[in-house]
């Protein structure tokens, strides 16, 4: 967390969430960790949804949209912002370690995700990787990111702290193979086939070869409450509350 963040948490999140009359969460995950570090359980779970744009796409539009950002495949894609607990530079060095090793030699890995903070390391590790094939692309339009999903050979998520974990749901919703982190805020996003590995070195790195030698997708197998459905739900519980 930046410093200011750290301190805001400090000095008033503990008491917003006991002097609040209604507390929704958007994972059971994340309504256990309330109650077990400020004693407060959570009114409702209210889960995030994703666009419906997300599914396996054409194989025009996947060209397309990869010769505009000059992606080659095989390619290996993460999808978060740059802060420390999306623990994106350990996954740019089990990547290099991999293609060290001769064990990746023509995949890229590409990084969609803007900028965020205490990413210096990162920042420098990206700059000076370019050359083995580490393509950057920051923020991107949603537009474009289906296809992104859809062509890509794995999808990498490798937090080490989620709230829930919409991106590896888009990857599912696009049929794409996926390794992420072994959390239970993950682990409800109700995707089969994901392969779940500690965030580690060795977990990622056994993960990620798992998945390159495998034919299985990962894919959605629990509804997931669309984005209408879920605010209608936060707003039947506001207004009860204030009945």
């Amino acid at each position: 967390m930046s410093t200011v963040n750290l301190w805001s948490y400090r000095l008033f999140f503990d008491r917003d969430v006991r002097r609040a009359d209604t507390v929704l969460t958007i994972s059971e995950g994340t309504a256990a960790r309330l109650y077990k570090y400020v004693g407060r359980s959570a009114d409702a779970v209210v889960r995030p949804s994703v666009s419906d744009a997300f599914e396996p796409c054409a194989e025009s539009v996947i060209q397309e949209r990869l010769d505009r950002y000059r992606i080659h495949r095989p390619y290996i894609l993460a999808v978060a912002t740059w802060e420390p607990r999306k623990n994106l530079e350990l996954l740019v060095r089990t990547y290099l370690e991999l293609k060290r090793d001769g064990l990746l030699p023509q995949y890229q890995l590409v990084l969609v995700g803007g900028q965020g903070w205490k990413d210096a390391r990162l920042r420098i590790l990206v700059q000076e990787a370019v050359r083995d094939l580490v393509r950057p692309l920051g923020f991107i339009d949603d537009y474009d990111l289906p296809a992104l999903y859809a062509g890509a050979e794995v999808f990498v998520y490798p937090s080490i702290y989620e709230g829930f974990g919409i991106p590896v749901l888009e990857a599912c919703r696009s049929g794409t193979k996926v390794v992420a982190s072994d959390l239970p805020e993950i682990r409800e996003v109700g995707c089969d086939g994901v392969i779940y590995v500690a965030p580690n070195a060795q977990g990622l790195r056994d993960g990620i070869l798992s998945a390159v030698k495998s034919e299985r997708r990962a894919r959605q197998t629990s509804d997931v409450a669309s984005w209408k459905d879920g605010a209608k739900k936060m707003a039947s519980i506001f207004l009860a509350g204030r009945a």
